[in-house]
């Protein structure tokens, strides 16, 4: 057992919490307010797009409904008046729900770059992960009960498929189920599929990492038809995205915007030839995404960018090329 990665996964998490707790105890969301009281919660994410996302409004509304009767998360406090509401309940609820899929996907990211196929080593894997945790608390000034536990599947599938590429009597039941729970929690899930066919596409050649083509194709078609039984069982008289008046925060708008493309752009540039074929393919599939995002999602919300992010970052550190791979593992063993 090797207690030091114990240690560093430990010791990153627990970062992570830290970061949770300095933005929901030290800020005041300027957007989502008016939803922290169980009536509000459950009148916003019961209709409109937000009735389909399903796994974490049941998650957070099971909490709550442990947490509601311990004197400690029903105490008033000061934040009650910035936060509209007359309880802190649900907003301890969202903290402890969210901080707890921030814990988990630090912990699944930390295990990703573990693998020999991405390339970072020592510290820098360490700031790595830390950096894309900070980046996903700081979005967290838009406090949803999907988002965090979005990113959680997300990520994981991404390890299923790096880590059991070689064994699909494994890899294929996991990532079913992977993407039925995350089409559940929310539809940015469907990005994985276009990560799949880039990765498909590029590097399937390679002798390292190979799946067939069955695999992207399964995926996607999962997606689909676990979104297609959630529109039949809720109802198609919803838009398929958020059709009411969208609230204007220009600033923030144009910095979200900002932040995502010169983010991207980072990305791109500081990756291998081969890589930067992977993302404007993956750009490419997932097109539709972009597309839903600038004609009905809030821009100033910058979680909207979370996932696309964090799949460019993965795609510009992979490396599946065999010699220089060796060349880590050899470094690795001097060490």
């Amino acid at each position: 057992m090797n207690y030091k990665k114990i240690l560093e996964e430990g010791t990153l998490v627990l970062l992570s919490l830290c970061l949770s707790v300095f933005v929901y105890y030290g800020f005041i969301t300027n957007m989502t307010i008016e939803t922290f009281t169980l009536g509000e919660f459950t009148q916003k994410y019961t209709q409109g797009i937000f009735r389909y996302r399903v796994l974490g409004r049941e998650l957070t509304i099971f909490v709550y409904s442990i947490i509601q009767n311990i004197p400690f998360f029903t105490r008033p406090d000061r934040m009650m008046e910035y936060l509209h509401t007359n309880t802190m309940t649900m907003y301890h609820t969202l903290f402890i729900v969210n901080s707890l899929c921030i814990g988990l996907s630090t912990f699944i990211l930390s295990r990703i770059t573990q693998l020999h196929f991405i390339q970072l080593q020592s510290v820098n894997r360490v700031f790595y992960v830390l950096l894309c945790a900070s980046f996903i608390v700081l979005t967290q000034y838009a406090i949803t009960p999907y988002d965090c536990l979005s990113y959680s599947v997300l990520l994981s599938s991404v390890y299923v498929v790096l880590r059991y590429h070689h064994r699909r009597n494994i890899m294929m039941p996991l990532l079913i189920l992977l993407t039925i729970a995350g089409i559940l929690t929310r539809e940015s899930q469907f990005i994985f599929s276009a990560f799949l066919f880039a990765l498909y596409r590029v590097h399937n050649h390679s002798k390292l990492w190979t799946i067939e083509f069955v695999t992207p194709i399964t995926v996607a078609g999962v997606s689909l038809l676990t979104y297609s039984l959630l529109r039949l069982y809720y109802g198609f008289e919803e838009a398929v995205y958020y059709a009411g008046p969208l609230p204007e925060f220009t600033t923030i708008k144009y910095m979200s915007v900002l932040f995502f493309v010169g983010l991207t752009f980072l990305l791109y540039v500081h990756a291998s030839e081969k890589n930067k074929k992977t993302l404007r393919l993956f750009f490419l599939f997932s097109v539709p995404y972009f597309f839903v995002l600038l004609k009905s999602g809030i821009l100033a919300e910058a979680r909207l960018w979370i996932p696309h992010i964090l799949l460019s970052s993965i795609i510009a550190h992979l490396n599946f090329d065999e010699e220089s791979l060796n060349n880590k593992k050899h470094t690795m063993t001097i060490a």
